[in-house]
């Protein structure tokens, strides 16, 4: 569930977002905000030039973009229910003091790492395999890998775009992609606590990546500057930082 809220703002509609896809372009920095527009998968709002668009993944995590930091928070100070926002370094060091000067808030900044794989790479692990429809339940039974519902599930299996690891008959890693469409794919792997720092993890996403490469497609890979394990796993993987965002994150009232 979205949580980004308006008194005086009406979200984009269906046909507004995809507009602003066009406009946004696709590139490994609005990947996850251009495929939450064209899938329906996010909320957007607008306001002259500024623009905030939250995946319904990342509720209250919403990526902003403007021409200037003025822009920015003046669409901020209209939405409720966000507690951070992700947007270009050197807007975000703009943005700050001025959250600062008019909420009497500080401010805080941390860096996401935007990384891009351009090379193929090779699957080699008995435990992992790309899942299909027919393991649907195995999915399902494992709730706390994921937070999508069973439609979504539904629709990344019979696109090829979920892979699993399974250790005595139990999913304990699954990777995935949440766009079905697009140039760029931003995956995602979760593991069993029970489970990690067994390389699961990589060997879950590196067939993610051959399936997006078969169908032509770039991987891309973010985590926090501070999640050293996701780190690490993306150069294990070969991927290569393109990008970094910043976001502001206010301190809470």
């Amino acid at each position: 569930m979205t949580m980004l809220q308006s008194k005086t703002l009406t979200p984009l509609d269906r046909q507004a977002c995809l507009n602003l896809a066009a406009k946004l372009a696709e590139s490994p920095r609005t990947a996850m905000s251009h495929n939450a527009l064209v899938n329906g998968r996010g909320v957007a709002f607008a306001l002259g030039n500024a623009c905030l668009i939250e995946p319904n993944f990342l509720p209250g995590e919403p990526a902003g973009f403007a021409p200037d930091a003025s822009s920015l928070w003046a669409l901020l100070r209209q939405i409720e229910g966000w507690y951070c926002v992700l947007t270009d370094t050197v807007l975000a060091q703009a943005l700050g003091p001025l959250i600062e000067r008019e909420s009497a808030k500080s401010v805080r900044y941390y860096t996401g790492l935007i990384f891009e794989l351009a090379q193929p790479i090779v699957h080699a692990s008995p435990n992992v395999r790309l899942l299909t429809q027919e393991d649907l339940p195995l999915v399902l039974a494992a709730s706390e890998l994921s937070s999508i519902d069973e439609t979504q599930h539904c629709a990344q299996l019979r696109l090829g775009l979920q892979v699993g690891t399974i250790v005595g008959g139990r999913l304990v890693a699954l990777a995935n992609v949440d766009s079905p469409i697009g140039r760029y794919a931003e995956i995602g792997v979760v593991t069993d606590e029970t489970y990690r720092n067994r390389g699961y993890s990589t060997a879950a996403a590196s067939l993610v990546v051959q399936s997006l490469q078969s169908q032509g497609r770039h991987p891309l890979w973010s985590c926090g500057e501070s999640n050293v394990v996701s780190v690490a796993v993306a150069h294990k993987l070969g991927f290569v930082e393109r990008d970094r965002m910043t976001y502001v994150i206010p301190a809470k009232s």
